[in-house]
């Protein structure tokens, strides 16, 4: 049986400008370390529950950015779970951090400098 950590987003919001997972495959157990680059390949379908248009698509790891702490931006699959989380651990993820998106009211305010006025 093999067992799968996930290397998660530190910061609540922003791009992700690289993701290296050299160190990570290296470790003794690690079997495979997989970013969404490489699962788009695979066809999959996951439920949305927050959005009610289709066309807002789910990916199962994180995809250009990340939206949440904690959002899953890798995964790695090893011969335990305690070698999956080192090499989940050892995951290299830089980002361009933005403010995050904390309450309603920031979320519908216009970005500064904007000329769009609220009625």
């Amino acid at each position: 049986m093999l067992h799968v950590a996930f290397a998660r987003s530190s910061i609540a919001r922003g791009n992700i400008l690289s993701i290296n997972t050299d160190v990570a495959r290296e470790v003794p157990g690690v079997h495979a370390v997989y970013t969404q680059e490489d699962l788009a390949r695979f066809k999959v379908d996951m439920m949305n529950f927050f959005f009610i248009s289709s066309e807002v698509k789910l990916t199962p790891l994180a995809s250009g950015r990340v939206a949440y702490v904690g959002e899953p931006v890798a995964l790695v699959i090893a011969d335990s779970r305690y070698i999956a989380e080192d090499g989940a651990s050892l995951v290299e993820i830089e980002y361009a951090e933005e403010d995050p998106v904390v309450t309603i009211g920031r979320r519908a305010a216009p970005p500064a400098g904007s000329s769009r006025h609220r009625k």
